[in-house]
């Protein structure tokens, strides 16, 4: 299950956290096509993955004593009232 957080009313962009290491931009957007047309979704992580190393940009985290993955992204939809919905829903994966 992902989080969702969405910042002001107008945004049409939603944050999306907890998401599995291997899941690429294709894979993202169709989780949220349910609510809308989708104008963007890129895909964030600590960790380059080989099988979709294009998907993935390296952010820094470090922690003295665990290192984490952490994978998380934004999907961009072209309608603020879809991303409105996508931010009060669950998505199961």
């Amino acid at each position: 299950m992902s989080n969702f957080a969405m910042g002001d009313e107008e945004t049409r962009t939603v944050y999306v956290g907890n998401l599995p290491l291997n899941i690429n931009q294709q894979e993202l957007c169709a989780m949220f096509s349910f609510y809308g047309a989708i104008a963007t979704a890129q895909i964030i992580s600590n960790v380059k993955n080989s099988k979709s190393t294009e998907n993935l940009t390296m952010t820094p985290y470090q922690h003295t004593s665990v290192h984490r993955i952490i994978v998380h992204g934004f999907v961009e939809f072209m309608a603020q009232n879809s991303a409105a919905m996508a931010a009060k829903g669950e998505v199961r994966y």
